[in-house]
């Protein structure tokens, strides 16, 4: 399979030590945890690319808010203050020097008061073939290599043993992406289960995308690709416009499932089968439901959102959705909604629509859009929108959401982007004298 793509972001929270200053004991973290932590190597066999890191410190004391901490590098050439931004997101200048000498990073807040995140996102390439003994199959575990990368993270915590590891890896936001240039229409990987097999559909560019999921990591199946040659793959973690596109195993069984009504709906032919047993059975909510997720996992999302709304016109009197149709309902409805705004404003500009559509999917579900990867991003088109409403205000607030959200979920490989944002709303803001 030659080799693969590979973007990890990793998570670390440290409580900070504490030293007495001038009779009053303030927090202080030693400069090397930042020099190491940015210095990171995910293994040997890894060929970095690129990689980004963010930092960030908020306050465990109630009412103290980021404007009241100060924080500064206490260097014997002086002192170095770092600037906390509204969301307590700051840099840390990474060189040899500092880390030969080892300041202290001091603040004016008290002993143990203070909360420090780091972040990283890494991008590279790894080995990775399938077996040379004849064999179409591979374990589902062996397709995330991901294992030096969290031995890394957890040897640096060790060395700091007030460490407390919020996201060492991200595998929920994993995907695998398979391609076969040699037989594009014949080749289909399969999920072997006992009794049961899954068979991965194929998007509209022709890939399959398997999605790490961790019921399937315990399981551990087997993975078998048909035919064995031709086959090419990459790893990725998953941002917002990927992640508008996954579906899990389980749901992806729900579409071509053992519904009566709508058996046989997987393969190639998928969107005309479903059109034909639509046509035979138009109130038919479950199939209908699942043709909207089925669009929706296809990136065609005002489509998708077209037959949720069909959906939801013939739902009256059922009374749990996610039972009825196998999947969570709304979770997916939400990012749909997301992924609608986008597509019309890539195809027609900011508009009216799209601000309703990324309102409508926050009222819905922050917390769905949140485990899907895509609430930083909504948080971002959102900001983006209000901005050419001239809220600046909002637009402002919704950046720096866009910005903690990232941060939080560990998809710091956005931070640029979304900074860039709020700089632009910033701007606009200052522009018209707000």
């Amino acid at each position: 399979m030659g080799r693969l793509l590979a973007l990890f972001a990793i998570g670390l929270s440290i409580l900070s030590e504490v030293v007495a200053e001038n009779e009053v004991e303030k927090a202080i973290i030693p400069y090397r945890i930042f020099f190491e932590f940015a210095n990171l190597k995910p293994g040997s066999d890894y060929e970095e690319e690129y990689r980004s890191v963010a930092f960030r410190m908020s306050s465990q004391l109630d009412g103290v808010d980021v404007e009241e901490i100060e924080i500064y590098i206490d260097s014997e050439a002086g002192k170095v203050p770092l600037e906390l931004n509204s969301d307590g997101i700051f840099d840390v200048p990474i060189s040899l020097a500092l880390y030969e000498e080892n300041p202290n990073i001091i603040s004016n807040q008290p002993k143990g008061s203070l909360y420090l995140k780091l972040a990283m996102g890494l991008g590279g390439r790894a080995p990775f073939e399938l077996p040379q003994d004849g064999s179409p199959r591979m374990r589902y575990l062996s397709l995330f290599p991901l294992d030096e990368i969290r031995q890394g993270i957890n040897e640096f915590t060790s060395s700091y043993g007030s460490g407390e590891v919020f996201s060492d890896e991200t595998r929920d936001r994993v995907c695998v992406i398979f391609e076969n240039a040699t037989h594009p229409d014949s080749g289909r990987i399969t999920i072997e289960g006992e009794g049961t097999d899954t068979r991965l559909p194929k998007d509209e560019e022709g890939r399959f995308l398997l999605p790490f999921d961790p019921q399937l990591a315990e399981i551990n199946p087997w993975v078998r690709f048909d035919p064995q040659d031709g086959w090419s793959c990459r790893v990725v973690i998953l941002g917002a416009e990927e992640e508008a596109n996954e579906v899990s195993t389980d749901e992806m069984s729900s579409v071509s499932g053992e519904d009566p009504s709508a058996e046989s709906l997987s393969g190639a032919q998928d969107s005309e089968r479903f059109q034909e047993v639509l046509r035979e059975h138009p109130e038919n909510f479950g199939v209908r439901a699942k043709y909207a997720l089925w669009l929706m996992s296809q990136g065609e999302y005002e489509n998708a959102l077209a037959e949720f709304e069909k959906a939801d016109e013939i739902s009256m009197g059922i009374r749990n959705f996610d039972e009825t149709v196998g999947f969570p309902y709304e979770k997916f409805y939400a990012q749909t909604l997301y992924g609608a705004a986008v597509e019309r404003i890539n195809r027609e500009g900011v508009n009216v629509v799209s601000l309703r559509r990324i309102q409508l999917a926050l009222g819905m579900g922050k917390d769905s859009l949140r485990d899907l990867g895509s609430l930083q991003g909504c948080y971002a088109v959102l900001s983006v929108l209000y901005q050419a409403q001239g809220q600046f205000d909002l637009a402002i607030e919704a950046a720096n959401l866009s910005i903690e959200t990232a941060i939080e979920t560990g998809h710091v490989e956005e931070l640029p982007t979304l900074k860039l944002q709020l700089k632009k709303a910033e701007a606009a803001a200052k522009q018209n004298g707000q």
